[in-house]
C-alpha cells in the first residue's frame, strides 16, 4: 500500500538499486498515512548514515561479542528440519486485556494496521481514536482505502521473565482481512526484534538483555490458510481454557472486570514460588480469548449496558427464538454483586484445613491505598471487618494494560499451610470434542462465580488482609486460594450433574450450553 506523496520516495530508491527496476511492482509495502515520517530528504539522509556506518565488505563473518546475546537464528531451530518460506508467520499478543491471535508479522510493512473487526472486538470507540489526515492507502489491486484513524495501544509480548510491552500506534482499516492485525517495522524497531520467516520464529531483548523467542503460531496459520482456500475472510477459532494457574498466593479482585481463575500450582510452579519475595509479587493478568467474527449486543433490559453477546451471522429464526429465550430469562441474569444470593453452604463451602503443624503468619505492611475496592467488597458483604486475627494478609494494587488498578491480595503463607486438593479438572480437549457438531453453542461465564461459595465459618478469620482503615477478612471464597478451583468446580459439578455431558459442558466458572 501507498500514498501518492510516496512515489518520488520510491523513484528514488529506484534510482540506487541496479537492475530494471521498471520491472518491478508499484505496490511492494504497505506505506502511507498520515503519521508517516518518511520523505525523499530523510530516505537520503538514511542512505547517507548506513554508507557511513556499513561496512565496505558485502559479507562477513560475525564474531560473538562477549558484552551482550546476539539475536541469532539456528539451523537447529528451523520446524522439522527444512527452511519455511510457504507459512506466513503469526504471533500471540496481548491487548486491551485480549489475547489476540493472527498477529501477522510483517517487515515489509512501514505500518502496524488493524482492521476494524478486531477494533471492534476489542471494544474501542471512535473516542479512542485519533483522526486521519493523510492520503487515502494504496492497495495491491489497485484500489484505495480511507482508514478510520490510528489508536494507540499497549501491546504485551510473552509472558513472565519474557514479557516485553510497548506502544503500538495502529492505523485503523475497514477491510476484509484473514488477519487480526499487522506488526510492521515501527513496533519491530520499538520491540528491538527481529523476525524470520524461515525460523517462525520472532526474537527480541528482554528487559534484562536476556534473548526472548516467539515461536509462530502454526494453528492460525493452519486456519487462515484453510479459510483461504475456501476463499472465506473470517476464521473459526475454537475458545481455548483460561490458565489453569495463576502466581501461588495472590488474591486478585476488580470490580470493573472479575475473570480471576484458580491459583492451583505445579511442582514447578512451587519451586519457583519459593525463590520469588514476598515483596517481589509478579501478577500476571487474565486476558480472555478474543472471538472470531461479528457479535450483536442484545439488551435484556432498559438499561442498554445490561445485554448479552449473541453471534451476528446466526440464521434469522434462530435468532428471534435467542433473543426471545433471553429477554424471557432475563432475571437470571447478574449484573452486580448484589443481585446475588450465592450458595447455599450444605451444596458447597470452602474450608482450608490448615496443617495444625503450621505457625500463623502476620505479614510485614506495606503501603497501599485500596479503600475504594474495599468499600465495594463490604457493600455485597463479601468481606467484614476483622478482630483479633492470627493470620494476616498484604494488600497490592497493580496497574491493569487498560489503566485501571486492581487490588490483590497476597496469600502465600495461608497457601504454603494448605494440603492440595487434587479433585480433577475436566479436560479441555474432551471438551471440545463434545461440543462438535452442535449446530449453536451458547458460552456464559459465571459472574463473580467464586465469591458465590461462603468460607467455613473456622476459617473466615484466617483469609484477613489489612489496609490503611482496618483489618477485613471474607465471608465468601475469595479469589488466589489454592484450592478454590477445585471446591468451585466440584460445586458446579454437583449442580449440574444430570446436564452435565448432554446439554452443558463445564470448566470451572466456562460454560458452554449445547443445542
Amino acid at each position: 500500500l501507498q500514498t501518492d506523496e510516496e512515489k518520488g520516495a520510491l523513484d528514488y530508491l529506484a534510482a540506487h538499486l541496479d537492475g530494471s527496476w521498471e520491472n518491478f511492482p508499484g505496490a511492494l509495502v504497505i506505506s502511507g498515512g498520515g503519521f508517516n515520517p518518511i520523505t525523499i530528504g530523510s530516505i537520503k539522509r538514511k542512505f547517507d548514515e548506513l554508507e557511513k556506518a556499513s561496512p565496505v565488505e558485502e559479507i562477513k563473518i560475525t564474531e560473538v561479542k562477549e558484552s551482550s546475546v546476539p539475536l541469532a537464528f539456528y539451523r537447529e531451530e528451523v520446524p522439522g528440519g527444512l527452511p519455511n518460506f510457504q507459512i506466513p508467520l503469526l504471533v500471540r499478543a496481548k491487548m486491551a486485556n485480549f489475547d489476540v491471535r493472527r498477529i501477522l508479522v510483517d517487515q515489509e510493512s512501514s505500518y502496524d494496521i488493524m482492521y476494524s473487526g478486531l477494533f471492534k472486538v476489542l471494544q474501542l470507540t471512535e473516542e479512542n481514536l485519533v483522526p486521519y489526515v493523510g492520503s487515502d492507502l494504496q492497495g495491491f489491486n489497485g484500489s484505495t482505502t480511507k482508514p478510520w484513524g490510528y489508536v494507540d495501544l499497549i501491546v504485551t509480548f510473552g509472558e513472565n521473565k519474557a514479557m516485553k510491552s510497548v506502544k503500538v500506534k495502529f492505523l485503523v482499516v475497514d477491510c476484509p482481512s484473514l488477519y487480526n492485525c499487522i506488526i510492521g517495522r515501527p513496533t519491530l524497531a520499538e520491540l528491538f526484534a527481529v523476525s524470520s520467516t524461515i525460523h517462525l520464529k520472532l526474537k527480541y531483548y528482554t528487559k534484562d538483555g536476556q534473548v526472548a523467542t516467539i515461536n509462530g503460531d502454526i494453528e492460525a496459520a493452519r486456519r487462515c490458510f484453510e479459510a483461504a482456500s475456501k476463499n472465506l475472510n473470517s476464521v473459526v477459532t475454537p475458545k481455548k481454557k483460561k490458565a489453569e494457574a495463576k502466581l501461588p498466593g495472590v488474591n486478585s479482585i476488580s470490580t470493573e472486570d472479575e475473570v480471576e481463575l484458580d491459583a492451583r500450582t505445579s511442582k514447578k510452579e512451587r519451586k519457583q514460588e519459593k525463590k520469588t519475595g514476598k515483596d517481589d509479587l509478579l501478577i500476571k493478568e487474565n486476558y480472555r480469548p478474543i472471538p472470531d467474527g461479528e457479535f450483536e449486543l442484545v439488551p435484556l433490559g432498559e438499561d442498554p449496558t445490561k445485554g448479552v453477546k449473541i453471534g451476528a451471522d446466526l440464521p434469522d429464526l434462530v435468532k428471534r427464538q435467542l433473543k426471545a429465550c433471553l429477554r424471557e430469562n432475563a432475571e437470571l441474569f447478574a449484573w452486580s454483586a448484589a443481585e446475588m444470593p450465592g450458595i447455599d453452604p450444605e451444596v458447597a463451602c470452602h474450608q482450608l484445613t490448615i496443617d495444625p503443624r503450621a505457625s500463623a503468619v502476620v505479614q510485614r505492611r506495606r503501603k497501599q491505598s485500596p479503600e475504594k475496592a474495599v468499600k465495594d467488597l463490604l457493600e455485597a458483604n463479601f468481606i467484614a471487618e476483622a478482630q483479633y486475627t492470627t493470620w494476616l494478609s498484604n494488600v497490592v494494587l497493580v496497574k491493569k494494560s487498560n489503566g485501571k488498578w486492581r487490588m490483590c491480595v497476597d496469600y502465600t503463607d495461608l497457601n504454603r499451610a494448605c494440603p492440595k486438593d487434587a479433585y480433577p479438572l475436566p479436560n479441555i480437549d474432551k471438551l471440545v470434542d463434545n461440543s462438535s457438531g452442535f449446530k449453536l453453542l451458547s458460552f456464559m461465564d459465571a459472574y463473580s462465580g467464586y465469591n458465590q461459595i461462603k468460607m467455613a465459618e473456622i476459617d473466615k478469620k484466617k483469609t484477613a488482609f489489612m489496609t490503611e482503615t482496618g483489618n477485613y477478612y471474607y465471608n465468601v471464597m475469595p479469589f488466589g486460594l489454592k484450592n478454590a478451583g477445585a471446591t468451585y468446580q466440584r460445586m458446579m459439578n454437583k449442580v449440574f450433574h444430570n446436564e452435565i455431558g448432554d446439554m452443558l459442558e463445564v470448566y470451572m466458572d466456562d460454560m458452554i450450553v449445547k443445542s
